[in-house]
């Protein structure tokens, strides 16, 4: 009941009201995973990351198959700025439900912000595979400009501007 007396607030954005709700949700029944991952969204909302992140912590444990759950932790991880732990996440993800191109695509821009140019290459390379994005491309060229290889770098660009120009 108190899951469903903050949903019109969580959504209309009013989250403080609606974490008052999702509150009480979690004190009745802690076990809920979906009151958890309410909790989790309104202070995702509100950018309190830490606390989102303890939400769906939780959730995931109570529920360690559901994968939208796993996925809304991932993003979490991703807006506090550990984009290495937002990796290990999808890779979980990655792991459970196989490849998709966006999860791919996902996995590489997180390592390339990581820095781990290696990662990037090979996830957005199986991304672009499944997917055919051709957006990934200017993502390539970004990572062989990292690396120092303009030659390379230039024809992911080039591929990209015979697609979107």
């Amino acid at each position: 009941a108190w899951l469903a007396l903050g949903a019109p607030f969580a959504k209309a954005g009013a989250y403080p009201a609606a974490l008052v709700h999702f509150r009480r949700a979690v004190e009745c029944d802690p076990s809920f995973a979906e009151a958890w991952c309410s909790l989790g969204r309104c202070y995702a909302a509100l950018d309190a990351w830490s606390d989102a992140r303890a939400c769906y912590e939780v959730a995931v444990g109570r529920d360690p198959s559901h994968l939208p759950t796993l996925h809304a932790l991932g993003l979490v991880l991703v807006g506090a700025g550990r984009p290495a732990e937002a990796i290990r996440v999808f890779e979980d993800i990655l792991d459970r439900a196989g490849p998709s191109g966006p999860l791919l695509a996902r996995l590489g821009r997180l390592a390339l912000e990581a820095g781990d140019y290696r990662r990037a290459v090979v996830f957005l390379k199986d991304a672009m595979k499944l997917s055919g994005l051709p957006d990934l491309k200017q993502d390539m060229a970004e990572i062989y400009d990292a690396m120092g290889q303009a030659e390379i770098a230039e024809f992911y660009r080039q591929e990209y501007e015979k697609e979107y120009v």
